[in-house]
């Protein structure tokens, strides 16, 4: 499924709030190969990822295995940039139920990850689009 088809299928099925997991490396930012984090983002991402930000009915979840200092650098640039994760690397508002366990595999509508087919080059100006004009009161 394509990925704006993702959004507007969990929008519609949830439209109080939909859980996006976002990775940082190779989707938001630009990966660094060497021990110094550049802090990259590629075209349009930090603009989307404030945009998401500011929706009530998004709640982002950081999705990295980084080491838990490196985290709390990103988060903190994150929030400095104007973007904020609610979660990182799981989910606390979504609990195990009768047909759901979610201790091992956190909830989430939406995945953007290079590793799942995120095109970072292409993908963040789809999404700029879309929230743009979803912004403006249009449906899709």
């Amino acid at each position: 499924m394509g990925l704006i088809k993702q959004f507007i299928k969990s929008f519609k099925r949830y439209p109080d709030k939909i859980y996006v997991t976002v990775d940082i490396h190779g989707t938001v930012l630009k990966p660094s190969y060497h021990n110094t984090e550049t802090y990259q983002y590629y075209p349009f991402a930090k603009k989307v990822m404030q945009i998401m930000s500011k929706r009530k009915d998004i709640s982002l979840i950081m999705w990295s295995c980084s080491h838990l200092e490196s985290l709390i650098k990103y988060n903190n640039k994150f929030i400095e940039d104007g973007i904020i994760f609610d979660h990182c690397n799981k989910n606390d508002e979504c609990k195990n139920n009768d047909l759901s366990c979610f201790d091992l595999k956190h909830y989430t509508d939406v995945g953007l990850d290079d590793k799942f087919g995120f095109n970072p080059w292409i993908d963040w100006f789809k999404l700029y689009i879309y929230f743009n004009y979803i912004n403006k009161g249009n449906e899709i």
